[in-house]
């Protein structure tokens, strides 16, 4: 019988902090007695979406007052890159529903820009769709909006 030798044991190395002061490394800052640390490519300054909202009622609209709602959705770069904006796709609603402007555009950092969702229905309707934002951000490279539009009729009571 052949004995092979055990590998010695070292146990873990113990951290010691016996400093009153810190110091953060590039990204991180403290906040409310918090430490808070990049994570993931926004640690790498590059561009950071942030869109808002993220859900959109359009309606109700009553189809005999009242011709067309508007609501506001505002995409930031947070980041520290350019950021890209390209494809904006409606999905799965009609053409009642439209966005303006509907073409790609490019946000430096701490920058912003308003899309504008229209709803101009035709008769009665409703619908559920959503709004997909691509983009250069390598940890959010798409970003869905959820639409809800829907009209009523006004049954003069």
């Amino acid at each position: 019988m052949k004995r092979t030798p055990l590998k010695s044991y070292r146990p873990p190395p113990i951290l010691v902090l016996a400093t009153i002061g810190f110091t953060f490394g590039p990204g991180c800052r403290e906040q409310g007695g918090m430490v808070e640390f990049p994570d993931g490519p926004h640690a790498d300054n590059g561009p950071d979406i942030e869109v808002y909202p993220t859900f959109v009622e359009l309606g109700p609209l009553d189809i005999e007052g009242c011709d067309r709602i508007q609501r506001e959705i505002t995409i930031s770069n947070l980041g520290d890159g350019g950021l890209e904006v390209g494809e904006l796709e409606l999905l799965g609603l009609n053409s009642d529903v439209t966005l303006e402007p509907a073409n790609s555009f490019a946000l430096a950092p701490g920058e912003y820009a308003d899309l504008t969702l229209v709803f101009e229905p035709i008769g009665a309707t409703q619908q559920e769709g959503s709004l997909l934002i691509s983009s250069n951000d390598a940890y959010h490279p798409k970003v869905e909006v959820e639409i809800l539009a829907w009209t009523v009729e006004d049954t003069g009571e």
